[in-house]
């Protein structure tokens, strides 16, 4: 079998990086996209930081008379969400290639172009790529000091997003308190849950999001339901008891988290205006040729308080806070006025 020129493979994916450059800015886009992501609003100009404001205004109406009574204040909030520099540093040993990857493409009296090469190596990057991130997506926890040189520490996923979210006193979310999850119990805690969703939120939640695990177990103890649920119908088994809100499983989830929110609320933060993922560089050294890609990624909640998350550890409910419950939720607090 031939071997792979390496001078001229090396030239041939820096060239192929540069005439097809649109191309493969668009594979490289579409890579950058994972399963999570039809669930979040996507931020595309970021670097570093991406700093939110949402204003909340307190009770205005109140009854007439002739003279000035002040009522209201209106608030201006900050939260913000990280993004994270990635980088791809990948090594191609042509050497090590023919008998992998690129050994099916030659056929018998006839060897595979350069340029077939390159769109092979180039396209099980991209695959790779993709395969991580969504790994990282839910799995990801950001490590300064391992960051670097391995995987798994370059971002924070949704796992440890909303594992931090549990313990954010400043901008916190809405707690509901729930019974450790089983495969028996399943279906009870989900309608506990929907029971827990503050009023003002009930209309605007449309997905409760969990485990792939959880929402298998959900979809079966449902089924085992069908003399007790009077409205039984199969299309049910992946909806909410009560809101026939959408159950969305998520590979890599873990099992004990549980939330819920608005839509748009879930933000992923990524830069396709001013470093956009690509081929940033192709570089030979001895054997090796090295490919170079770096771009910013990062995901978080555009507004805590507007989060509805599962609380396994005690029965605080809401958002622990009295006077945030009155901002926000003013009719599941009980402070001031007694509406309903």
């Amino acid at each position: 079998m031939p071997s792979i020129n390496l001078d001229g493979l090396a030239k041939a994916i820096a060239t192929y990086a540069k005439v097809e450059k649109k191309l493969v800015l668009a594979e490289f886009a579409k890579a950058l996209k994972v399963s999570v992501d039809k669930y979040c609003k996507i931020v595309t100009k970021v670097n570093g930081e991406y700093h939110l404001y949402n204003t909340v205004m307190s009770h205005v109406v109140q009854g007439f008379e002739p003279k000035w009574q002040e009522l209201g204040e209106w608030y201006a909030r900050e939260s913000i969400i990280k993004s994270y520099r990635q980088k791809v540093n990948f090594p191609i040993v042509p050497a090590n290639v023919l008998g992998t990857a690129l050994a099916e493409l030659y056929q018998e009296n006839k060897e595979p172009t350069v340029k077939e090469i390159v769109r092979v190596i180039i396209k099980d990057l991209l695959m790779q790529i993709t395969d991580d991130l969504e790994l990282l997506s839910m799995q990801g926890n950001y490590d300064p000091a391992n960051k670097s040189g391995q995987f798994g520490f370059s971002l924070n996923g949704w796992n440890q997003i909303v594992k931090e979210l549990l313990k954010n006193t400043k901008n916190p979310a809405y707690k509901i308190p729930l019974d450790p999850l089983t495969e028996v119990n399943i279906y009870d805690q989900v309608l506990k849950f929907e029971k827990g969703i503050p009023k003002k939120m009930r209309a605007k939640i449309k997905y409760i999001h969990l485990s792939t695990n959880n929402a298998d177990n959900y979809t079966i103890e449902y089924e085992s339901r069908k003399g007790q649920v009077v409205t039984f119908k199969d299309s049910d088994k992946t909806k909410s008891p009560l809101g026939k809100r959408a159950i969305i499983g998520h590979d890599n989830m873990d099992d004990d988290i549980i939330f819920a929110t608005i839509e748009g609320n879930m933000v992923k933060l990524i830069d396709l205006i001013e470093n956009p993922a690509t081929i940033n560089d192709v570089q030979k050294e001895d054997y090796k040729i090295k490919l170079f890609s770096d771009f910013e990624l990062g995901y978080g909640f555009a507004l805590n308080e507007a989060v509805l998350v599962a609380n396994f550890t005690d029965q605080t409910k809401g958002l622990g806070n009295d006077e945030l419950m009155e901002l926000y939720y003013p009719h599941e607090s009980g402070i001031k006025n007694n509406i309903v």
